[in-house]
């Protein structure tokens, strides 16, 4: 059998299962790190990720744009 000739939906169902499987990971390591660690550390450790995201959106829009003009 080729690649991508799987049965018709194959491609949504994985979809589905990474994403619910992401889902779950992440509600367990927040829930480990909540009961464990507890929020006095998240309150002192946690940064900002604004300006970050923002920078990497620019960079990506830049780098789209001279892709394509050049």
């Amino acid at each position: 059998m080729m690649a991508g000739m799987g049965l018709p939906g194959t491609e949504v169902l994985a979809v589905g299962a990474h994403t619910l499987a992401m889902f779950a990971v992440m509600a367990v390591v927040a829930v480990v790190v909540y009961e464990k660690v507890g929020l006095r550390l998240l309150r002192r450790a946690w940064f900002n990720l604004d300006f970050l995201w923002t920078g990497a959106i620019l960079l990506a829009g830049i780098i789209t744009l001279l892709t394509v003009v050049v």
